[in-house]
Order: structure tokens, then C-alpha cells, then sequence
């Protein structure tokens, strides 16, 4: 190489020089990270809600007095003709579920958690870069939607209080309709997992002793998987010694998205420690729209085909009735309720993920 010409040389060494530089560029233009994270929410506060209509109206064995078929004794309709009949009587009336199926937004919520979480990044120039980041809630529940403490708690209230007016209203009845009534509740608090993924364009800013912060702005998508929390309730009536029975039957589905779109927006700072390894710190805010609904069914059972047993009881000017036989009498919880969505949510949800991980530079 020492007897290579002046210019030959010359260009040689420059050669070298840009690989050198250009091995060194290379290094630096990819990022792969492990992160921890916890997260902090607030879900939207407005929702549209709805309630099903009212049943038909049929004569009933009690001269000029009326009653309706409904879907259950718990919530809407259903609920209202009871307690009338039972505040007719002076009998207390039965709370109503209304109040949960109707707000989504306090009764479900995806709780705060711990994550474990991966990225991948790649550096355009000198300060821009792009990264791809995927987090997995990794605690106990991994990220389950949780049916709100209190929430669930006050739904056991109505089914006790339906056993004890309808023990009541029965017992007015005297001894013509012996009964038998009991309930229970069914509820899965907790259930599913989420996930997320994003793409974001960042810039880095100068650096603050030694600490390099950055912003970003992208998007990405929030999965849900594995189902969601809901809740049964179970009453179940005998009167007239067995040949007249009857059960009221809701269910309660909290639904979401299976995937939704969020717009990510970052802020961040790294701290280099070596020329390959890192450490990064970044608060990542993730805006999604907040479609949770509210879905209520009721499958009410009820005695048919019999030998035309029915009792009627009436108060505050309306009446509930019970048959064996539909055909000859109706009875008043007979009308099957479909699926029927009875709250969604509207407006956005904001997460705001707050996460800690080292990284390697090559």
C-alpha cells in the first residue's frame, strides 16, 4: 500500500473514511426495547339509552281491570306494573335494574393495570424516527373488564327484594294460592384481555444533560378479546300447590368492540449509557372512541296447557296474572325480550400509558 500513488492513496483513504461513517450511521438506525407499564384511563361520560317499549294490553279475569304481558318484573315496564300493583297493596316495591343496564359507563370498566410491552425502532436522519410498540397487560387479570364493585353489589338488591314483595303479594292472596318463591344471581365480574399496537413518527429535541427527549404523534389499534363480563338473574315462582309456575329470567351483556382505532400521542425521553444500550422513559397517551354498549335479554317461563288454573292480583288500578293455560287466561311475565341494546357509550376514551424499558442500538 506504501508504494500506492498520491491520489491512488488519497482515494483509498477516503473510501474508508466513508465506510467507516457509513457503518456507523448503520448502527445507530435501529432500536429494539423491553418495557414495563402502567396506565391510567377516563372513560367518556355521555351514552344514549333506551328502554323497550310497552308490552300489549289483555283483559284479565277481574271485571274492568287490565294487565300487560312484560319481559320481567326487574327492570322497564315490567317493573313499573308490578310495584304499582304492590304499591296498590301497600307493599314495597321492587328496586329496579334500570339504573345499572342504563349506564354502562359507571357500571363496566377496563381496570388499571400492569403491561409488559416490546418496540421496534428505526431511525430516517439525524432526529426523526418511526416505531412500532405492542403492549400486553400481563398482571392478574391481564387487562379484563371488571363489572364496577358497588355496581354489582346494588343489582343484588332488586332480586331480594322480588322474593320478599312477591312472598308478600302472594301471602295476600290467602289461602286459596299457596306459593313458593326464590332467586339467585349469576354474575362473571371479571372476564377478557386487551391489547394494543401503534405506529408512531417521532422527532427528537435537544438534549438536556445527557437525556434526549422526543415527541411523537401516530396511531393504533386496542384489541379485546376473550368476551366480557355479565350478569343473570333467576327468579322462580310456584303458586296454586305446583300447577301454576313461572320464572323470570334477564340476562345482562356488557359489550365492546372487538377492535378499536386510537390516535397515539407520545412525549418521551432516552438517556444513552453505552454506544448500543439505553434507557427510555415515555408517556404515551392514546385516545380511542368509546363504543361500550349495554345488552339486556329476558326469557321469561311460564306454565301452559293446563287445567285453566289463574290468579289475578290487583292494585293502584292495574293487575298481574298467572295461568297454566295461555290459551284460556295470559299470564302477565310471558313476553320474551330479544336481545336489546339498552345504553352505548359515546364520546372518547383516554388511556394514558406511562412506561420504563431498556433498549439496544445496532
Amino acid at each position: 500500500m506504501c508504494n500506492l500513488p498520491p491520489k491512488l492513496g488519497a482515494l483509498f483513504f477516503c473510501l474508508v473514511v466513508v465506510c467507516s461513517m457509513s457503518a456507523q450511521s448503520r448502527q445507530i438506525k435501529w432500536e429494539i426495547e423491553v418495557h414495563g407499564s402502567g396506565f391510567l384511563k377516563d372513560d367518556a361520560n355521555g351514552g344514549v339509552k333506551n328502554l323497550p317499549g310497552l308490552g300489549p294490553s289483555f283483559a284479565t279475569v277481574l271485571a274492568n281491570t287490565d294487565s300487560r304481558q312484560v319481559s320481567s318484573f326487574l327492570f322497564g315496564d315490567g317493573n313499573k306494573l308490578i310495584n304499582q300493583v304492590l304499591v296498590g297493596q301497600g307493599l314495597a316495591p321492587i328496586p329496579s335494574l334500570d339504573g345499572s343496564i342504563l349506564q354502562n359507563r359507571l357500571a363496566l370498566e377496563r381496570q388499571s393495570n400492569v403491561g409488559l410491552g416490546f418496540r421496534v425502532s428505526r431511525y430516517f436522519g439525524e432526529k426523526y424516527w418511526l416505531d412500532w410498540t405492542n403492549e400486553y397487560d400481563i398482571d392478574y387479570d391481564h387487562g379484563s373488564f371488571e363489572i364496577n364493585e358497588m355496581e354489582d353489589a346494588d343489582s343484588d338488591i332488586p332480586l331480594k327484594v322480588w322474593v320478599t314483595s312477591l312472598e308478600s303479594l302472594f301471602a295476600n292472596c290467602g289461602a286459596s294460592c299457596p306459593f313458593a318463591v326464590a332467586a339467585v344471581k349469576h354474575s362473571t365480574r371479571e372476564k377478557g384481555h386487551a391489547a394494543t399496537t401503534a405506529v408512531t413518527f417521532n422527532r427528537d429535541l435537544p438534549a438536556v444533560r445527557g437525556f434526549v427527549p422526543y415527541i411523537g404523534v401516530g396511531g393504533g389499534l386496542v384489541f379485546s378479546v376473550a368476551g366480557t363480563p355479565s350478569q343473570d338473574y333467576f327468579g322462580h315462582y310456584v303458586l296454586a300447590n305446583g300447577a301454576i309456575q313461572g320464572s323470570d329470567h334477564v340476562r345482562v351483556s356488557f359489550q365492546v368492540p372487538g377492535v378499536a382505532p386510537a390516535l397515539v400521542i407520545a412525549a418521551g425521553a432516552k438517556y444513552q449509557l453505552s454506544k448500543h444500550w439505553g434507557l427510555r422513559m415515555e408517556m404515551r397517551n392514546n385516545f380511542e372512541p368509546h363504543s361500550f354498549k349495554t345488552v339486556v335479554q329476558a326469557f321469561p317461563e311460564f306454565t301452559d296447557g293446563g287445567a285453566g288454573n289463574v290468579i289475578a292480583l290487583s292494585g293502584g288500578g292495574s293487575a298481574v296474572q298467572f295461568s297454566d293455560n295461555q290459551s284460556l287466561a295470559l299470564t302477565t311475565l310471558s313476553l320474551q325480550q330479544p336481545q336489546f341494546r339498552t345504553f352505548k357509550s359515546i364520546g372518547f376514551r383516554y388511556e394514558g400509558r406511562i412506561s420504563g424499558g431498556a433498549y439496544y442500538r445496532f
